[in-house]
């Protein structure tokens, strides 16, 4: 098919014409497939991220106030200790948020890629 004959006739430039058609077709599909997997691992980055963002605790976050109800013992120093630790819980919560809507947002263009792909 990729050589010309002798007799190029409308048949042969017509074959040819199917042919860079059919390039010019790969190509879309290969690019809908780069966007297909580029968006896959957005999405899997985004809920290891928002996975992760719930389950680790933050670094030293609440370590002064432990500190200093581990020295000074009291009902005051514990409740302002347990109240860092629960700011840091809405703090993670707050991380993972934008991952988890990101995550959710890219289902939709993932169905419409997939369902082109097939």
């Amino acid at each position: 098919m990729g050589c010309r004959s002798a007799f190029s006739g409308p048949l042969d430039s017509l074959e040819w014409y199917l042919e860079d058609l059919y390039r010019g077709l790969n190509a879309g599909v290969d690019l809908n497939r780069t966007v297909y997997v580029v968006l896959w691992v957005f999405e899997v980055l985004s809920i290891i991220v928002m996975v992760l963002a719930m389950a680790l605790p933050i670094q030293d976050y609440a370590l002064r106030e432990f500190i200093e109800w581990r020295r000074h013992p009291s009902s005051e120093t514990y409740r302002v200790f347990i109240e860092k630790q629960r700011q840091e819980r809405a703090v993670r919560f707050i991380i993972a948020v934008p991952f988890g809507v990101m995550a959710a947002l890219l289902t939709s263009p993932l169905k419409k890629y997939r369902q082109k792909l097939r």
